[in-house]
């Protein structure tokens, strides 16, 4: 059972007015039928700050030159070793016969598609919201075919004391004007009294093999982060960022007692605690986005019509 504390945290958490609309495909405000203009989601405002070049766009190379002020990925690998959660023998398999919302569901003749990690990824965040609702042995009356990154993220957190608590939390900022849902919050299966955060970023290759996922891609070269290397890690760890300070502003100064990055595969889980390092540079990126979003407020405010009587 939960701490009196960390219930009433949860409901704080819960009770902020945003939803995502399938419809509108964004986060919404939940509270009302006419306001439904999508807010503006923290992954995409993310990556109009730090675009990660992807695919053969390959940035000079004193761009991706490693500088002695660089921060140095800070990981730890678990490997499963023990079965205790039962599922589908790949991913391919869970994936490809299970409905996700919101993903098209179309792939090539192999059973891969343009679509195939957004549907994975979406699965195994469907998965571990089902598990925190209905818990572990309603998957198996429900007879849910459970995805290889799933299971192995249930023994993770077992393996580590933790039980999961919370999945897919909308969060908003109205000073940020952004929103974003947390992936997972877990709690010390001990004391019942701790709040862990963790982003969970599944894929179908060993999780510990991260050369392109830290691989340094180019650097910023404006904005008050100017200089910071450009990579999927400093992407993800700025991310976790700035949903802890987002979480810590909902909750008045109470925050995450840990923050983590998971990359999951099967029978792998990678970890990035988020460092302080991270910590104070999301708080400088926050800066841009506020006074971007404060920008945003004054065009509206220019741009509204206004009601005037005319004689």
């Amino acid at each position: 059972m939960l701490s009196a504390e960390l219930k009433h945290t949860l409901k704080r958490l819960r009770d902020v007015p945003i939803e995502y609309s399938e419809q509108h495909r964004g986060f919404v405000y939940s509270h009302t039928s006419t306001n439904r203009e999508p807010k503006r989601g923290l992954t995409k405002v993310l990556r109009e700050i730090i675009p990660v070049p992807l695919g053969g766009q390959r940035p000079a190379k004193r761009a991706r030159a490693l500088n002695d002020t660089d921060p140095e990925p800070v990981r730890k690998v678990w490997r499963r070793t023990v079965c205790r959660t039962s599922c589908a023998a790949s991913c391919k398999q869970a994936t490809l016969h299970r409905h996700v919302d919101g993903v098209e569901p179309t792939f090539g003749l192999a059973g891969f598609g343009p679509h195939f990690s957004v549907r994975h990824g979406k699965l195994v965040d469907q998965q571990l919201k089902f598990l925190v609702r209905n818990g572990y042995g309603a998957t198996l009356t429900a007879d849910m075919l459970m995805d290889p990154c799933t299971a192995t993220l249930r023994d993770y957190f077992h393996a580590h004391g933790l039980a999961l608590i919370a999945s897919q939390v909308p969060l908003y900022s109205a000073d940020l004007e952004i929103a974003t849902a947390l992936d997972v919050l877990c709690t010390d299966s001990a004391t019942r009294t701790e709040m862990h955060l963790f982003e969970i970023k599944s894929t179908t290759s060993d999780s510990s093999d991260d050369e392109m996922y830290t691989r340094v891609r180019g650097r910023l070269k404006s904005s008050v982060a100017r200089g910071t290397p450009i990579s999927f890690y400093v992407e993800h760890q700025l991310q976790l960022g700035v949903m802890d300070s987002m979480i810590r502003d909902t909750l008045e100064g109470r925050g995450p007692t840990s923050a983590r990055v998971l990359r999951v595969s099967p029978n792998c889980v990678t970890e990035y605690p988020l460092t302080p390092w991270f910590n104070s540079t999301s708080k400088k990126l926050l800066s841009v986005i506020r006074r971007r979003a404060q920008r945003s407020v004054k065009r509206r405010a220019k741009n509204k019509p206004t009601n005037r009587l005319t004689k």
